[in-house]
Formats: structure tokens, C-alpha cells, sequence
């Protein structure tokens, strides 16, 4: 049929919006025809959108990112949310609300959720119009059955343009449980939507939300548009939302997505879609969502630069540190004469050194809150800070480390500048920054003389943990200890007198002393622990003796158990996740695969000679488990697949 010509706006009733250049493609091959373009009479001056006019089964068609149409089609690539629930693969998921009503697409703060690590749920959006919602419960309940024929429609798209096989035909095979006789091969799946303004690529975040809100994809786009534009979103799955992207499955994703979309129109009389409201008269503002959408996906990509460039996100141990402050802690170093004077005066270094255990992370965290709250609406004032760890050394180098500060700088969020432990060319260099820009460095270390030297001439003020701030920690945790304490006042006096005296200015021995009373039966028995507090300089390996003992004195599973935990937490060549710790918990040396009725749980798991040897050998078996027999990773799909059914693989193969 010859495409019709002269068409007007008004005429054009599906709005199909596209973000990427490989949808905006996958969307053109399915139009039955194609339409001359508007007349420049019929665009607004300002309008700078490029649209695609075309018509499908009887419907006029109009494909852009602002459409003027009365129903609309969000049609695109997303990445899945697999679970044992949903086999979610290179499939099509459909927003598709709960039977209660709740929205077909849920929106949160992905800011929210890299720092504080939690998701912030910030609304649920709009249901699809009706009449979209009717023709996908009619297409499922045709699909399921007569199945499909989405790949073979895919396949005459491909052979109507065979240019386009190469990048958008359906990928080689992947190593995945093959699909039986009863299930297609591309599957559809029904359910909620996740939208935010930054990709997922975080697999845990990924699981948590999955699970909570029943998940089964993760977008970006659907979050601008949903409660201005009526409109159904469909996406082709083309990744897991993890770190493992591939543009390579991108083409067939957003092939699927629009194939399906082609089918469903085709249960839609034109007729009926008339009589819907026009998105013309519901979208005013729109074009605001949509340039949001536009500096959305730029700034993906500049984070996808940041993230290249410093990948380690420090604000998440900001969190975890300032979250266990206790109260009132830390004042004193706020309210110093050395602290105020570094704060109000350009160009000043403050040099803060302690020795070990005195509190410098967390006065540091403190600093960093503080100047936040302070300078929150202050454009002007950008502040920058890193953590250095012994035990991520070959994350930190020098260039990793400034790389962070330029990342922090480029986001243009509110830190503080803290390092301990690093050298003298990440030193040599800040200071450089400093002195062409006047940025104020507060620093913090323990007494090693290659650091003070190098702070020799400057203002500096010793960490050292106050009696008031031990207290202070100390009624914030003496309800820990056993109930007769908390009913007898002289006790607790006895208890803070002891600790502060045996402390020193050493806040972590506080806790440790204060957790070596927790066990103890009776009045006496706290009094004669209290007598035999050690201090000074061997006060750690002391405490750290007591509390071997009381690993050694506990049931002897939850000793042995104890032992291994701890071998792995210092022996580790980088931090391991939770679920790391306890498939490396239970490896067998004589084992093919992994029990996992065996895992310990995480409120049981807490230099042991031999440790480095034991932990080889778990890696070693580990890799030897008959899942990995079939040799290396062939594609990103398949390694995410291991990584994701097997958490201790990464390290395993890494270490």
C-alpha cells in the first residue's frame, strides 16, 4: 500500500517514544508504512525534536520522544531483574500494576541509595491507559495459548533490512538452562517497572529491590514522563543491571520490544483510540520532563566517565562511620581554637594526628558532617575527602586517590579532605593543588614520621578520645551488658571511672574493654574484670588476648567457626561482601559444588598460622566445583550468570 501524504498533527493518534538510536531503528522497521514529514507549518518554532511518521495495522504513528497522539508506547531497552521467581533473560517486560491498583512503574532515588545504602522510594506512577492495559491482557491470554511469533516476526523485520542482522539479530548462545518445549524461547513477563535517573549496575541494590517490590526491570526513562503521558512501557531486556553491560545485546532487545509493541497495536481498532483523550491536551509541561530525560542520559554517560576514573564511592563509609557516632562525641575538636581558626582562614592545613584506636576516623566523619551541614547551600564551597585502608592498597594508589577528589569535584557534592596512611606523592600533590586554588586540607595519621615531618610547620592538634566523650560512648552502650547493671548506679559510675582511666585517649579500646564485660554473671565478676583492665601501650594486645579467649571458650562449632571468619577478614587481599564471606565459610576441599543448606547465618559469623594456605586452598576448590568445568567465561551474560549464582567466583578467580 503506497504510504498516504498530507497527514496533520491531530491525525496521528500512538505516540512512540524512543531514548536511544538502536530503539529509535528497532521502531522504524516495524511501521507497515511510512509517512511524509510534517510540514514546517505544523512544528513549532521551538520544537526540536526529529519525528518518524508512519502507520501500523490502521494506526497513525508518530515516533519521537514527544508525541501528539492520544495513547502512547514507551518502547525501548531496560535490564532485568532475574530471581528464582522470574527466569528473566534476553526476554520483553511489560508494566503491568499490581490487582490492588498500585502503579505499573515505581520511581525511586538511586542518590539515596548509593549513600545510605537503602532505597528512597519517591512515588509509584500512573497506571497505562485502559484501553492498553485491555489489549495486554487479551495479547497474553493469546500468547499463552497459541504461543508467539515475535522471533519470526523479528526475522522478516531482519530480512526486509538485511544491513541490519549484524546488530540487531538475536545473540549466539549463551550458557543457561535451555528453555524446554513448552516455553518460549523469548519470553514475556508482566510486572512492575523500576525507574530512576542513574542505571543500576549495583547486582545487590538490584536483589533488594527485586525482591521488595517485586521488580523485573530497571529503566530510566519511564520516571520523566509517566504521570504527564498516558502511556504503556515496554522493554527488551538487554542486561542484568549490574556492572557486566553489553551493547552487543542492546540491538535484539530493543528489536523484541518493538515487535511486541507492533503486535499489540494490532489488537487495537484505531477507532477506539480516538475516542481516548488526546495526549495534546494532558501533556502541557511535558517538554521540561523530556529535556530532563535528555540531561538524565548525559549525565549517565559523564558518570559512566566518573566511574572510570575512581570507581571506589566513598560516601557510603562517610555513612556507615557518622551513623555510629554517639551523641555530643567529637564537640571538642569542632569548638577548638585550631579547628575554627583552619575553618574561617583561606589556604590553612590542620594537621591531626593520634595514635592508633584514638578515634581519628570518626572525628574525621564528624568534620565531614559538620562542613556539610554548614555548607549545604553553598556553591562556592566544594569539599572533598577519602578513607585510606591498609587492607585496599591496590585501590588506592596515588592517582586512584586524586582521581577520587576530581570525581567528587566534578559531581559537585559537599566533602572534606581526610587521608591516614598514604605517602608522600598523593601528600606532594594535594599540596600543589593547595597552594594554586587555597583549599583548606585538614589530614589525620597516626605518628609516623615520614607524614609529621611533612606537617612539621603547620598548625596541628592531637586525636585522642576525651574522658567526656568515653562516657558519653559508654551510656550510649551500657545497656549491652547484663540487666543487674542497669539497676545499680554505682556500679555503672564504677564502670565509666575504670574505663576512663584505662583508656587513655584510646577510644576502640573503650569498646573493647566495654564488650569483655558483656559476658559476665554477677556484681563481683564486673568488679574483678574492672581491677585487671590493661593500659598503656600493650593495653590492645592484652584486650585482643581476652577476646581470643572468649572465642576459644565458646561451643566448639562457634569456635571453629570464629577462627575461619577471622582468617578471612585479615587475610583477604581486598573487603568481601557478606554473602562472600559465607560461601568462603563453607567451601569443602573434597567437595564438587556448593551445599547451600550449609551456609552460616550472617549473625553467627565474627593472623591464624596457616590462614593464607587454608584460604588458597578454599579458592582453589572453589574453582574446581563442577559448575566452572566448562572453562572460561565466553560472553559478559555468562560471567554475570557465574558471578551471580556463585558470590565467592569474583574473588576466587581474582585472588
Amino acid at each position: 500500500m503506497p504510504p498516504e501524504q498530507g497527514r496533520t498533527p491531530p491525525e496521528y493518534t500512538v505516540g512512540w517514544i524512543c531514548a536511544l538510536s538502536t530503539e529509535l531503528v528497532a521502531a522504524q522497521t516495524c511501521l507497515d508504512e511510512k509517512h511524509e514529514g510534517l510540514s514546517l507549518d505544523h512544528i513549532s518554532p521551538n520544537d526540536n525534536n526529529n519525528y518518524t511518521l508512519g502507520g501500523i495495522g490502521g494506526h497513525n504513528v508518530v515516533i519521537a520522544v514527544l508525541p501528539n497522539g492520544e495513547i502512547g508506547l514507551m518502547v525501548g531497552i531496560g535490564g532485568g531483574a532475574p530471581s528464582s521467581k522470574h527466569d528473566i533473560r534476553l526476554d520483553v517486560v511489560v508494566s503491568v500494576g499490581s490487582r490492588a491498583g498500585k502503579g505499573a512503574v515505581f520511581q525511586y532515588d538511586f542518590g539515596k541509595t548509593v549513600q545510605d545504602r537503602e532505597f528512597q522510594e519517591t512515588g509509584m506512577l500512573n497506571q497505562p491507559p485502559t484501553i492498553l492495559r485491555s489489549a495486554v491482557n487479551g495479547l497474553k491470554a493469546q500468547y499463552e495459548l497459541e504461543g508467539h511469533q515475535l522471533e519470526e516476526t523479528i526475522a522478516s523485520f531482519l530480512d526486509k533490512r538485511p544491513k541490519l542482522r549484524r546488530g540487531y539479530k538475536r545473540p549466539d548462545a549463551i550458557l543457561q538452562r535451555e528453555r524446554t518445549n513448552e516455553e518460549d524461547s523469548l519470553a514475556i513477563h508482566y510486572g512492575m517497572i523500576a525507574s530512576a535517573n542513574r542505571l543500576m549496575k549495583d547486582a545487590i541494590f538490584r536483589d533488594k529491590l527485586a525482591y521488595e517490590k517485586e521488580v523485573l526491570c530497571f529503566e530510566m526513562e519511564a520516571a520523566g514522563l509517566m504521570n504527564h503521558f498516558p502511556c504503556l512501557v515496554i522493554r527488551g531486556i538487554c542486561d542484568c543491571s549490574d556492572t557486566h553491560k553489553n551493547k552487543a545485546w542492546q540491538g535484539y532487545a530493543a528489536m523484541a520490544a518493538a515487535a511486541y509493541a507492533k503486535e499489540l497495536l494490532a489488537r487495537i481498532l484505531p477507532r477506539r483510540v480516538e475516542a481516548e483523550q488526546k495526549i495534546v491536551d494532558i501533556i502541557y509541561g511535558v517538554k521540561k520532563d523530556v529535556d530532563e530525560l535528555v540531561d538524565n542520559k548525559r549525565a549517565q554517560e559523564l558518570q559512566g566517565i566518573l566511574d572510570w576514573l575512581a570507581p571506589i564511592d566513598y560516601a557510603s563509609q562517610q555513612s556507615d562511620f557518622i551513623h555510629q557516632r554517639q551523641e555530643g562525641t567529637g564537640q571538642w575538636l569542632l569548638d577548638s581554637p585550631e579547628f575554627k581558626t583552619w575553618l574561617n582562614t583561606s589556604g590553612q592545613t590542620l594537621f591531626c594526628p593520634g595514635i592508633p584506636g584514638a578515634g581519628k576516623t570518626m572525628l574525621t566523619s564528624i568534620v565531614i558532617d559538620h562542613l556539610t551541614s554548614r555548607f549545604a547551600n553553598d556553591e562556592d564551597v566544594g569539599i572533598d575527602y577519602v578513607y585510606c585502608d591498609f587492607r585496599r592498597q591496590n585501590e588506592q594508589k596515588p592517582q586512584d586517590l586524586l582521581g577520587n577528589l576530581v570525581k567528587q569535584l566534578s559531581q559537585r557534592k559537599v566533602f572534606s579532605a581526610q587521608a591516614y596512611g598514604c605517602r608522600k606523592k598523593f601528600l606532594a600533590e594535594i599540596a600543589a593543588v593547595q597552594a594554586n586554588s587555597g583549599a583548606n586540607l585538614i589530614a589525620t595519621s597516626r605518628f609516623i614520621l615520614e607524614i609529621t615531618e611533612i606537617f612539621a610547620n603547620g598548625p596541628s592538634i592531637e586525636i585522642r578520645a576525651s574522658d567526656l566523650d568515653v562516657r558519653r560512648y559508654i551510656d550510649g552502650h551500657i545497656s549491652h551488658l547484663p540487666s543487674f547493671v542497669a539497676t545499680n548506679p554505682d556500679l555503672q559510675e564504677d564502670i565509666k571511672n575504670s574505663l576512663v582511666k584505662a583508656v587513655d585517649g584510646m577510644f576502640l579500646l573503650a569498646r573493647l574493654h566495654l564488650n569483655s564485660l558483656i559476658g559476665k554473671r554477677s556484681h563481683k565478676a564486673i568488679r574483678i574484670a574492672l581491677t585487671k583492665l590493661s593500659s598503656g601501650s600493650g593495653a590492645y594486645d592484652s584486650a585482643y588476648k581476652d577476646a581470643m579467649h572468649r572465642i576459644e571458650g565458646q561451643l566448639s562449632d562457634q569456635e571453629v567457626l570464629a577462627k575461619q571468619a577471622l582468617s578471612w577478614i585479615f587475610n583477604a587481599k581486598r573487603l568481601l561482601t557478606t554473602l562472600e564471606l559465607q560461601h568462603a565459610l563453607v567451601v569443602g576441599i573434597k567437595e564438587q559444588s556448593l551445599d547451600e543448606e550449609n551456609l552460616p547465618a550472617v549473625k553467627d559469623v565474627v593472623s591464624f598460622p596457616g590462614a593464607k594456605a587454608d584460604i588458597t586452598k578454599a579458592c582453589i576448590c572453589y574453582l574446581s566445583f563442577d559448575s566452572f568445568k566448562s572453562g572460561f567465561s565466553r560472553s559478559d551474560e555468562e560471567y554475570e550468570y557465574r558471578t551471580r549464582a556463585h558470590p565467592l567466583y569474583d574473588y576466587a578467580a581474582r585472588h
